[in-house]
Formats: structure tokens, C-alpha cells, sequence
């Protein structure tokens, strides 16, 4: 932001100037989601400038932004899917509950054996559970408070393959660490 806004006194700003800065951006090589972050600071800056009422009108109200690329989603097959699940070892089971139901890590991470049935194969998401500053569970809603059941094709919810690695005393098992851990 600084070499195009730093030394532009806030009454010179048009809205022209910030219209056509996202396409200065872009032809930088910036990536959509980039310009957009950059283009919202200026945005914030210039309506704390009106509300401050060191402008009057905001230049920044009404700007073009540039559409988000959408990447090309990827998907495993069943066949590449069994075998990184073996490749897993000890979290063999988590993995195929990702692929297959399409969970969160952190709402794997809150899975209770009351979540899951079994028989009618269906994982009941409620929960979700994120680490803090490696030490702090923090408990709450799966993102945008999206609580659902989930049905599963897959051959992990039979219960001869099913294998619950709770951690201390029943508690969630940390995202992201070694062993069987989810």
C-alpha cells in the first residue's frame, strides 16, 4: 500500500484512483484473493477517514473487484484413497472418515463415539475442536455452524473395521500430531 497511498493526502484520493488500483495489482501478478485483501485495507482505511470525517465521501464505496479464481478440485479415487489409508498405519480409520464423509480435521478431532452409528452408517457432526498455542482446546460449532449428519459408503463403518482411538480420559485427540492421533 505504501508506494502507491503513502505520500497521497486523503482529499486527493478519487474513487477512479482506487477503481483502477486492483488492476495495477493484478497486472503485478497478484492473485485475486491478494488484490481483494489489499483493496479491503484501503477500503478500511478511507471509511474510518469518512466516519473520522476527515472525508466526506468514501473513494473506496462501489469498486470493481477482481473475480475469485477457482482451483480445479481434485479428488481421490476409492482405489488411492484405500491405499493411503494404509499408508497411514494407526490412522487408517481417520483417514478414510476424511475422504469418505468429507469432515473438517478439526471436526474429526471432536468425533465421540456417540456420534458415530454404525449400523445405519452415519457420523453425526456437532462439534468441532481447534488447538491454541499448542496447549488449548477451544470447543465450539463445526464452521458456519453447519451441525449435520453425514452418510458413509465406506468400508471403515463396518464394526469389525471400526477402531476408536480416544484420547486421555475420552477426551479429543489433538489435530495434526504423530502417531494415532487424528
Amino acid at each position: 500500500m505504501l508506494p502507491r497511498w503513502g505520500d497521497v493526502p486523503l482529499v486527493r484520493i478519487a474513487h477512479s484512483d482506487v477503481q483502477a488500483w486492483p488492476a495495477e495489482l493484478s497486472d503485478r501478478g497478484l492473485a485475486g484473493a491478494s488484490v481483494r485483501k489489499t483493496q479491503g485495507v484501503l477500503s478500511g482505511v478511507l471509511g474510518l477517514a469518512v466516519r473520522d470525517r476527515r472525508l466526506v465521501l468514501d473513494p473506496a464505496l462501489g469498486v470493481a473487484l477482481p473475480a475469485l479464481e477457482q482451483g480445479c478440485r481434485r479428488y481421490l479415487t476409492a482405489g488411492r484413497l484405500g491405499a493411503l489409508a494404509e499408508a497411514a498405519g494407526p490412522g487408517r480409520v481417520a483417514v478414510l472418515v476424511l475422504g469418505y464423509c468429507g469432515l473438517r480435521r478439526s471436526e474429526l478431532a471432536a468425533l465421540r463415539v456417540r456420534h458415530v452409528d454404525l449400523l445405519r452408517r452415519r457420523v453425526l457432526i456437532e462439534e468441532a475442536v481447534t488447538e491454541v498455542d499448542g496447549k488449548h482446546l477451544v470447543w465450539g460449532t463445526p464452521e458456519n455452524n453447519s451441525r449435520r449428519t453425514v452418510r458413509s459408503p465406506a468400508p471403515w463403518s463396518t464394526p469389525s473395521s471400526a477402531t476408536a482411538t480416544p484420547g486421555p480420559r475420552g477426551s479429543a485427540r489433538r489435530p495434526g500430531r504423530s502417531g494415532s492421533r487424528c
